[in-house]
């Protein structure tokens, strides 16, 4: 009974691997060629140079003695490869410790893969607890650790920074995620379309468990608005994308809008169907954030210019803001080979963020509980690859990254199509966070 009980549990949780992990689903898919998270390779764009890389005091100095360890965990299995984002982290501490480190101390990070197996999962966290005694849990990428190991870290006076996919990683005291999810990111898509006039939503999303949900909150603010909404689950690999594309504007209807919450292979195959049957401009498209991919606007052609309008959670990958262009640099020189994308920029982020806390934390409170204490405390953290100041904080759940991008294809690449707009606070967790938000000083710009 206890076997099928988690067997049970991990075919729910693998709901995930056709959502966006915020942004960085983008890598799931059977393209062999892969693509990076939200965006795969960026351009280059000006700044900081490989060279110039200099990360935390920027000392050039060796960091030595007794490390600073942390611990994350990864998805990695064919299919979905999530290492992109612990490998942008991992360059991050490099960089770091080749500039004084944390107080002159190095950093440790210990990253462990694992695959759908929610027993390994919890295995592997222990272990980094319990016998690589690490300090926190900073960077994690996976499907299972927020649902397996939440009570864990409550227990342990551990706060985990991850990047989240499944509804614990946004409700849990314990966890704090820098991207806001599948759920919240499709309904920032349908937000926008709601803005710009559309009379009905529609959105459709893969057929797995759990994508009720995702779709639900996905059409809680047309549905409280009285629009017409309409939710669709459907089996993938898509086998019929013209008559799915038929049915998503017939369904609409004449000046509906149309959200997409499909990883690009199946997403653009959906896009390509509408174009090639006159149907782009019957109504209005929008997309989570899985289609916020470099290789999305050669995929659907020039046609879709300005016509599909693309979630974003982190800023765009070309943008010059200093935290974008360190990322650039520190992954050219430290990890050449990782391509650009939201994986990097949320392993980076999050390498960065807990690096620039504990670099004035009292020598005496650079252990394990007073480094949770301090991550736990983290407020006003300011980035340009986030729309506004991040957060941890005393709370039972945590959305901090509310506030987002949305893009579009010109040109043969994705661009600003609106600059930083919250997401309507449709359900009891953003109001409560709004409203946390609102009575306190954590995310001020």
């Amino acid at each position: 009974m206890k076997i099928s009980m988690w067997a049970r549990f991990a075919r729910l949780v693998v709901v995930c691997m056709a959502l966006a992990l915020g942004a960085v689903m983008v890598a799931c898919g059977d393209d062999d060629e892969g693509s990076a998270g939200g965006g795969g390779a960026a351009p280059e764009a000006g700044g900081t140079t490989p060279d110039e890389a200099k990360c935390g005091q920027g000392t050039g100095q060796k960091a030595t003695g007794e490390p600073i360890k942390f611990g994350a965990l990864v998805t990695k299995v064919p299919g979905i490869d999530w290492t992109d984002g612990t490998d942008a982290a991992a360059a991050y501490f490099k960089c770091l410790n080749d500039n004084g480190g944390i107080q002159g101390r190095p950093v440790e990070f210990i990253v462990e893969e694992h695959a759908v197996d929610p027993q390994q999962v919890q295995s592997l966290a222990t272990r980094l607890a319990e016998t690589e005694k690490v300090d926190a849990f900073v960077g994690s990428f996976s499907l299972l650790d927020c649902p397996v190991n939440r009570d864990y870290y409550k227990k342990e006076g551990f706060y985990a920074i991850v990047a989240g996919v499944p509804n614990e990683c946004f409700n849990t005291p314990n966890i704090a995620a820098l991207n806001m999810g599948p759920g919240y990111s499709s309904l920032g898509a349908a937000h926008y379309l709601v803005r710009k006039g559309a009379k009905s939503i529609v959105v459709a999303s893969p057929k797995q468990p759990g994508n009720d949900a995702v779709n639900e909150l996905a059409i809680s603010e047309a549905k409280q608005k009285g629009l017409k909404t309409v939710s669709r689950l459907e089996t993938v690999p898509v086998a019929d994308p013209a008559s799915l594309a038929q049915a998503l504007v017939s369904q609409a209807g004449e000046g509906g809008g149309v959200v997409l919450d499909f990883t690009p292979p199946e997403g653009v195959k959906i896009l390509q169907a509408a174009a090639q049957q006159g149907l782009i401009d019957r109504v209005m498209w929008a997309s989570s954030t899985p289609l916020n991919d470099t290789s999305v606007p050669d995929a659907i052609g020039s046609q879709w210019d300005g016509k599909i309008f693309i979630n974003a959670e982190l800023n765009l990958l070309d943008s010059d803001g200093p935290d974008m262009q360190l990322y650039r640099a520190v992954n050219k020189k430290y990890s050449p080979d990782n391509p650009l994308g939201s994986f990097g920029q949320m392993g980076f982020i999050a390498a960065k963020m807990v690096s620039d806390v504990l670099m004035d934390l009292p020598e005496e409170e650079l252990d394990r509980e007073g480094i949770n204490k301090a991550i736990l405390n983290i407020k006003n953290y300011k980035t340009d690859i986030l729309c506004k100041p991040w957060y941890f904080q005393e709370m039972p759940v945590h959305v901090p990254n509310n506030t987002d991008w949305t893009v579009t294809p010109k040109d043969g690449k994705m661009v600003e199509a609106e600059g930083c707009t919250e997401i309507p606070a449709t359900n009891d967790d953003l109001k409560l966070v709004r409203k946390f938000e609102a009575e306190n000083d954590v995310n001020k710009g």
